[in-house]
């Protein structure tokens, strides 16, 4: 399960991190040699038309551009371009590397703790004397006469009723003397007919014995005394483990390791998701804004789903509403980038925004407490690399690093909760892959960019599942360890007014979280 665990993140890391030294190794030859970069350019335009290209001179005291005809023959200073610096790669970031789709992204991702209210023993007692409550008692041999005889091999029966009522228990045997009457062990009066205890709720319930006591005569004095444990089964209530009713975040969803000025909008819907939740639905809005000078950027989202709820009974009915998530604000820089490589990397933070979770009685009381305030952070490295041909693929490798953690507060009596102690959400490892085509390009004509993406998506904990355990209260996650396997396939259509639309599919590879996912994102490119 190890080696497969692992198998693909390490190919994918050990992927990346030779064409991050690649791609460093070539952005630094490009500084010290002058080699050149192609920008596009159109006289005084903004259109990018006639390719042109331009190198810095690492000799010189200051930036020195050059400028060569497409046979790269002179490179002799000469004035600089009519654009500066910080234009020109502007120009050269509308190219049809920047023009590459984002990720769509796969995951499901909601951590969802299982609190299991285990079963405790409680005993009940019960007494029944002769005519209390119109109960008439009335012990006869196994001869059918009055009164009991305490030869030990004799088995006696006691009557409701008097002689002629029904059996509601009779003695095993033998008859023991106590004081001036006798005391017979008896069956259970439960299973002929008798009131068994009341209990609260489903469970086992199981007779611990019981005597026959009394003068001997003609019943009157007699009197039973019995005993019953009642075990309940154990109750497993799922909570969300506090904001993250809507999900754990994820950055390659809708994301590409180029910083982008953009408006966000995803809809996630999932098809039977585990712990029988059912359907979810998820939505996210937000954006992504570049500074400096387009080589970094921060995106905030806003998260919201219609998903497991935060507030649950312990009746074995599954609540659901609709429920705001934690904020992810994700940082982003190049690293290193030529015309056909963009490595990037940065670090996301989750603000614990989302509801606390909680869990109440049948008669509302609360019983468990998640105080949510765990601070997520989320280091990783995107890369992309295009060609000529239209081909392209991009890859994320991330963390997901719980840095503190939820308290828990509990009290099955439902009196007062008190902390029991913090659960620990398990640091996730992410590995994404996607490889596309770049079927058509923007066109004057107005006929918008067309591409397709196939995508490999890989999840797993680092480490096992935190746990509380109290009395007679257990709480874990739902899942200990996971190798989640997906497949997304979508379709990203870019118009000439910077709107882009992407539908897809995510199709389970090994059936974790849920049957499938169909999901659309969209983008407005500012």
């Amino acid at each position: 399960m190890a080696n497969r665990r692992f198998h693909f993140a390490e190919i994918l890391l050990l992927t990346m991190f030779i064409c991050g030294i690649q791609t460093a190794s070539n952005a630094q030859e490009s500084r010290t040699e002058a080699a050149p970069y192609q920008v596009y350019v159109d006289g005084d335009s903004d259109e990018a038309d006639d390719p042109i290209e331009f190198a810095i001179d690492s000799d010189a005291e200051n930036d020195v551009y050059f400028v060569q005809d497409e046979t790269g023959g002179s490179t002799a200073p000469t004035a600089p371009p009519s654009r500066s610096r910080s234009e020109a790669v502007a120009a050269r970031r509308r190219s049809s590397t920047y023009r590459l789709p984002s990720m769509f992204g796969d995951y499901f991702g909601g951590s969802i703790l299982q609190s299991n209210v285990l079963g405790t023993p409680v005993v009940f007692t019960q007494s029944i004397r002769d005519g209390l409550n119109g109960v008439d008692l009335f012990v006869t041999n196994a001869n059918g006469g009055a009164g009991a005889d305490p030869n030990p091999a004799v088995v006696i029966q006691i009557l409701n009723g008097g002689a002629t009522g029904a059996q509601i228990a009779s003695s095993i045997g033998p008859g023991v003397a106590q004081g001036a009457g006798f005391a017979y062990a008896i069956s259970d009066p439960t299973t002929t007919g008798f009131s068994p205890p009341a209990v609260n709720g489903p469970g086992t319930l199981v007779y611990d014995g019981g005597t026959a006591t009394g003068p001997i005569g003609d019943g009157n004095g007699w009197a039973l005394d019995i005993q019953h444990t009642f075990t309940p089964i154990q109750n497993t209530v799922l909570i969300p483990a506090g904001g993250v009713a809507v999900r754990r975040f994820k950055l390659s969803e809708n994301n590409s390791p180029i910083p982008r000025d953009r408006f966000i909008a995803n809809y996630n819907f999932f098809n039977d998701v585990i712990g029988g939740i059912g359907d979810v639905n998820r939505y996210a809005f937000g954006f992504e804004r570049t500074f400096l000078e387009g080589s970094s950027s921060v995106e905030v989202l806003f998260p919201f789903a219609s998903t497991l709820a935060a507030d649950q009974v312990a009746n074995g009915v599954i609540a659901k509403n609709t429920e705001f998530g934690d904020i992810p604000i994700i940082l982003k820089t190049i690293l290193a980038e030529r015309d056909e490589y963009v490595l990037a990397g940065g670090v996301g933070i989750t603000v614990p925004t989302g509801s606390d979770a909680r869990v109440f009685n049948t008669v509302g009381d609360e019983i468990v407490h998640v105080n949510h305030a765990s601070v997520h952070l989320l280091p990783y490295l995107g890369l992309l690399r295009g060609y000529d041909s239209g081909w392209y693929w991009q890859s994320f490798l991330q963390l997901d690093i719980d840095t503190n953690g939820n308290r828990i507060q509990a009290d099955l009596t439902g009196a007062n909760v008190q902390p029991v102690g913090v659960l620990q959400e398990q640091t996730l490892l992410f590995a994404d892959l996607g490889i596309g085509y770049q079927f058509t390009e923007l066109d004057g004509d107005g006929s918008p960019a067309i591409a397709a993406t196939a995508e490999l998506h890989y999840a797993t904990p680092l480490q096992g599942t935190d746990s509380i355990t109290v009395g007679s209260l257990d709480i874990r996650n739902l899942v200990d360890r996971f190798d989640v396997v997906n497949l997304t396939l979508g379709v990203n259509v870019l118009t000439n007014r910077g709107f882009s639309i992407r539908p897809a599919m995510v199709i389970p590879l090994n059936d974790d979280q849920f049957d499938y996912e169909a999901m659309v994102q969209a983008n407005f490119w500012r």
